[in-house]
């Protein structure tokens, strides 16, 4: 699926650190206050922003989970319906206007046993495998299918391939996506496995974009020269007050005053 090609590499790991948000400032104008006092405000501001930010990203983790119970709980109660499932996403994608998109992806005959019977028709690949892609397109809501070679590549697709192969939740790094009119937008997949009978039958997700954190650090004011920023896990700027910076690896040569490490 075209629209799914990562323009930075993407890190996964087991449990995830996700954010650090990171206040900042200047080393060559001094602060006014006090050390201290700009220690305490700058903790403050940073654990405000870390909430916002865990609070957006539990919405969407969970939203991955409660995809992945029901689509467990339609195979073993064996109501293997691909149409009540593709509609199940559509609703929720249309119900969370911060989702950019709903998917599932479902090993060979992992969901009904039905692949041959789906093979070469609409909205599925040749092989007739049930996988399901609801995204935003403008002020549309769109599907798309994967192909088979597309969810096994392990350079743009390792949402999908590292809970698959390890059984557990995960949070990519940042990657740009490219969308509408070619535009670029940084993003995060969230992908929980869907688990059966001690098997993992494939991998639901949740991706966003993280454009809403950059009004955020904009936001940010600490005296006259501080500002925050939102860094990944590995290092990636994901918000800045300098556009710029943002896809960019940090620069260590900025000041850290206070950092905190968020957990989701």
């Amino acid at each position: 699926m075209n629209l799914r090609k990562k323009f930075l590499s993407m890190i996964f790991i087991p449990v995830v650190l996700f954010f650090s948000v990171i206040i900042t400032y200047s080393t060559i104008v001094q602060f006014q206050k006090s050390s201290n006092d700009a220690q305490i405000l700058a903790e403050a501001v940073s654990k405000e922003y870390a909430y916002l930010v865990k609070g957006q990203l539990e919405v969407a983790l969970n939203t991955a989970k409660t995809v992945s119970n029901i689509s467990s709980e339609m195979v073993e109660q064996g109501i293997t319906d691909r149409k009540a499932l593709d509609l199940s996403l559509r609703k929720i994608i249309e119900s969370n206007d911060s989702f950019y998109g709903i998917w599932v992806v479902f090993e060979p005959n992992s969901f009904d046993g039905k692949d041959a019977e789906y093979a070469g028709k609409k909205e599925y690949d040749a092989k007739g495998r049930f996988t399901s892609y609801w995204f935003r397109d403008g002020n549309q809501i769109v599907r798309e299918y994967f192909e088979i070679d597309q969810v096994y590549d392990p350079k743009n697709n390792d949402y999908y391939t590292i809970p698959l192969n390890s059984g557990i939740e995960t949070i990519t790094e940042p990657y740009y996506e490219e969308v509408e009119d070619g535009k670029k937008v940084l993003m995060t997949s969230l992908a929980v496995p869907i688990k059966s009978g001690g098997k993992i039958l494939g991998v639901a997700g949740i991706d966003m974009t993280l454009e809403y954190l950059q009004s955020f650090i904009k936001e940010t004011k600490l005296y006259e020269t501080g500002f925050g920023r939102i860094v990944s896990h590995e290092g990636i700027v994901v918000a800045h007050p300098d556009e710029s910076r943002v896809g960019q690896p940090k620069n260590d040569l900025e000041k850290v005053l206070f950092y905190l490490k968020l957990r989701v």
